[in-house]
């Protein structure tokens, strides 16, 4: 019993970082605990650094950015089919939060209209409860994402994908906002949807309003860094609530047209925005970062680009984006799963040669059948059965065990019509799998400069002895084994090839 308790001390101690035989005491506890609080409480970083300069230019933009902040948090709002309350509530919640936590000081947290414009589809005819759950459960979803770092998944938006989405969202957020400013009234779903009854409301379009709005639009282009109040309370068109919402959780069963919805009735009400809500707003993050990024493409890269734009507006832009990641997947799949081979004749004198040949990429599953294929075709074709080939593995960082009896079966086919193979540059992890696989049957040098006495017999017994060494360093065989082994090896062996 005693040695289980000194071996749960230790564990203890090295998960905590004890270095030698330092206790756990109150004051080492104390400082681990403020390591972590500044590691992840933001603020106790730069707080100390703030200085009397920092604070004039925080106040400045504050007013600046607060003042460009309530008119389109109320616009927002609007968007949202929500009160302009709520609105100017989502500006600052996130915002006070962020100063907290927040580590980068460019970004801006607060509504968009994109996310306006996909709560508006989750939440159409459902009362405000529904609102602030799908808001709450989307928090609690981007908060898993970052305890779980799947910020990974971020690196598979490319920039065609990225302009395609925003691109396409800037046209439907454009067209969402039609009605409102020509004074029209309907219900539509979706871009197509949209535009179709904007066209067939067309002529009851009010004069005033199209004339107010586009003056509107006009004087905030021109005096974009000045808007007076008054323009607050044009643009929010009813009586904003005064006061503050009380604090309390989010609404977990609601009342609706006289039934009762529980939190389970709610979120199957929600849908899908539980999950699509946080993954678009964090992409969206993402497309709005890389879209300043110069970049030009076409082909592949024109298609993902292409495929994300028109679904974005035909379908949904949530859809868009995630089937142009999808659409740039099946390419690197397909690159995967396919690798440029490249061929290169290397002569060493003129009685001397040999085929180089180099898979652009790596050797998992999907592409081993297609490079035995290849590989044995240039040995024919090219080499006309006889040239030793040279297999360069510089691009291999790993392998499977399909990738492993792939190779072998290269090396049979090679063995069977006595024609030479040799890998080259195989890293440490293949080469010990090959080994094990191969029995050491698997002839291999780390420097092309081996290869002349490996291939053409400038040393005596080089191919013999690169073999036997596999053999010796990566595989366990029993003595009686190996001697039966390097016994064949050594009667079917010459100066080019050994079976």
């Amino acid at each position: 019993m005693a040695e289980e308790n000194v071996k749960k001390s230790n564990t203890l101690k090295d998960k905590l970082g004890i270095e030698g035989e330092r206790s756990i005491t109150p004051r080492f506890i104390a400082t681990k605990g403020r390591e972590l609080a500044v590691q992840y409480i933001n603020i106790l970083q730069w707080l100390p650094k703030y200085s009397k300069e920092d604070g004039i230019c925080d106040i400045i933009a504050g007013i600046t950015i607060g003042l460009t902040m309530l008119p389109q948090s109320i616009a927002y709002a609007l968007l949202a089919g929500l009160s302009p309350e709520y609105g100017l509530y989502s500006s600052f919640m996130g915002t006070l939060i962020y100063v907290i936590f927040g580590t980068v000081k460019e970004v801006s947290i607060g509504p968009t209209s994109l996310m306006a414009l996909l709560t508006f589809e989750f939440t159409r005819d459902l009362p405000i409860d529904f609102v602030v759950l799908l808001t709450f459960l989307s928090g609690c979803v981007e908060l898993l994402f970052g305890i779980l770092r799947l910020g990974v998944l971020v690196d598979f938006i490319s920039a065609p994908v990225v302009s395609g989405f925003t691109t396409a969202t800037s046209i439907v957020i454009a067209e969402a906002q039609m009605k409102g400013l020509l004074g029209i009234k309907y219900k539509s779903v979706g871009f197509i949807d949209n535009l179709w009854k904007l066209c067939s409301n067309i002529q009851n379009t009010k004069l005033g309003d199209a004339i107010l709005g586009v003056a509107s639009i006009i004087f905030l282009l021109i005096f974009r860094e000045y808007i007076p109040e008054i323009f607050l309370r044009i643009a929010a068109k009813r009586q904003i609530q005064p006061g503050f919402p009380s604090f309390r959780p989010p609404p977990f069963s609601t009342t609706h047209k006289n039934e009762t919805y529980y939190f389970g009735e709610m979120v199957t009400e929600l849908r899908s925005g539980i999950f699509i809500i946080p993954v678009v707003s964090v992409l969206a993050n993402v497309a709005i970062a890389k879209a300043y990024l110069r970049y030009e493409y076409f082909g592949r890269d024109f298609t993902a680009a292409l495929v994300t734009f028109v679904v974005s507006l035909g379908i949904s832009i949530e859809i868009g984006l995630l089937l142009g990641v999808a659409v740039n997947c099946s390419f690197l799949l397909y690159l995967w799963a396919r690798p440029e081979i490249n061929v290169d004749h290397r002569k060493v004198s003129s009685d001397h040669e040999y085929l180089l040949v180099t898979p652009d990429g790596g050797l998992f599953f999907p592409a081993i059948e297609f490079v035995r294929a290849e590989v044995c075709r240039i040995a024919v074709s090219e080499g006309g059965g006889v040239l030793p080939i040279v297999l360069n593995c510089s691009h291999l960082k790993g392998m499977d065990f399909s990738a492993a009896e792939g190779i072998l079966n290269i090396q049979t086919e090679f063995r069977h019509r006595q024609q030479t193979l040799v890998l080259l540059n195989l890293k440490e992890e293949p080469l010990t799998l090959l080994g094990k696989r191969g029995k050491g049957m698997i002839t291999h040098c780390s420097h092309e400069d081996e290869l002349e006495g490996i291939l053409f017999g400038d040393k005596e017994d080089a191919l013999l002895e690169n073999t036997i060494k596999l053999m010796e360093e990566e595989v366990n065989i029993p003595l009686l084994e190996r001697k039966l082994v390097l016994e064949q090896a050594d009667e079917k062996s010459d100066k080019k090839t050994v079976q």
